[in-house]
Order: C-alpha cells, then sequence, then structure tokens
C-alpha cells in the first residue's frame, strides 16, 4: 500500500526501496510511508538501501518527517544506506539532524536521479 503524497516501492529486481515525496506531504502520509518501509525491512534477509526523491521539493511535516524516521526505519538494522536526490536545505537540515541523533552516518546525497539509481544498484550487486 503506498500513500497519496509519499509513495514507497521497490525498485524492480532488486534489494532497494524508493521513496518518492510530493510537493505537499502529509502527516498521515509520512507516517504511512515510514510504516509501510518497516515492513520490508522487518522482511528483509539483507540491508536495503532507500531511495529518497525530493526532486519535487517537499515541504516536510518536521515532527513526522524526523520522528517517523528516527523511531522507524532510520536505526533498524536491515537499513543500509539513504541515497537522496534533490535535497533542498530544509532535506539536508533533516539529514544532519538525523544523523546527529542516531550517531549513524548513512545518508548520501546526489544531484540527479539517474546517479542515485546507478549508485545503489552498483552497491546491491552480488559479489
Amino acid at each position: 500500500m503506498t500513500s497519496e503524497t509519499v509513495h514507497i516501492e521497490l525498485l524492480p529486481e532488486s534489494n532497494i526501496l524508493i521513496m518518492t515525496w510530493e510537493h505537499r506531504a502529509t502527516p498521515e502520509d509520512v507516517r504511512a510511508a515510514f510504516a509501510e518501509m518497516l515492513t520490508y525491512l522487518n522482511a528483509a534477509v539483507a540491508p536495503m538501501d532507500v531511495i529518497v526523491d525530493l526532486r519535487q521539493n517537499p515541504v516536510f511535516p518536521i515532527v513526522e518527517t524526523i520522528g517517523g524516521a528516527l523511531y522507524g526505519p532510520f536505526r533498524h538494522a536491515m537499513l543500509g544506506d539513504w541515497v537522496v536526490v534533490g535535497a533542498s536545505v530544509v532535506a539536508r537540515s533533516i539529514g544532519r539532524t538525523l544523523e546527529s541523533l542516531s550517531r549513524r552516518h548513512n545518508i548520501r546525497w546526489f544531484d540527479r536521479y539517474e546517479e542515485a539509481v546507478a549508485f545503489a544498484t552498483r552497491k546491491n550487486q552480488p559479489v
């Protein structure tokens, strides 16, 4: 299930999630998206990277975004990297806050969607 303003999907034939934010994300949709992400992570047998698509320049519900990430997937053992594309000043501030509070430094920033997908795909190739 996906929400209307924050979408979660599995990149086909991969172990990579895509989290796409629309411009106006609602608090309810943010909570639902993090809950859906936890479902994937709880079932994972290997760490999953999450491509976070912020190209629509979302207006973040701050409490739900930071709290939902921090007390949901951000500290999950099966979370690999957050691979973020299209970050704003607010998104980078949220990222710094999450890294500071969790002491995990697993956010990678990209300007182009194709670069983010290439990074996550390369990283998740079988050895």
